[in-house]
């Protein structure tokens, strides 16, 4: 996310589309998907990616919704001038 915002012009938005990392293993679980390794954060959730930004304070959250689909969230993030 540092990286993301680093790039990002002030008044830009940066939108996540990213599976809830819980959610993800039970639908694998339940439908017999064959599960992505490649998912390396246990954690992954609008809750852990807002703490995440916590720590980039240039970066305000301007959306969030529920759970989409199966199991990914969205998120969407504005970046304002540091004062």
């Amino acid at each position: 996310m540092q990286e993301w915002s680093r790039v990002l012009k002030v008044d830009g938005y940066l939108a996540l589309n990213l599976p809830h990392e819980k959610m993800y293993r039970e639908c694998c679980k339940n439908s017999g998907q064959t599960y992505n390794s490649n998912h390396s954060i246990e954690e992954m959730s609008s809750e852990y990616i807002i703490e995440c930004a916590k720590s980039i304070p240039e970066l305000e959250l301007v959306y969030e919704t529920e759970i989409l689909y199966s199991y990914s969230f969205g998120i969407v993030f504005k970046k304002i001038a540091r004062s």
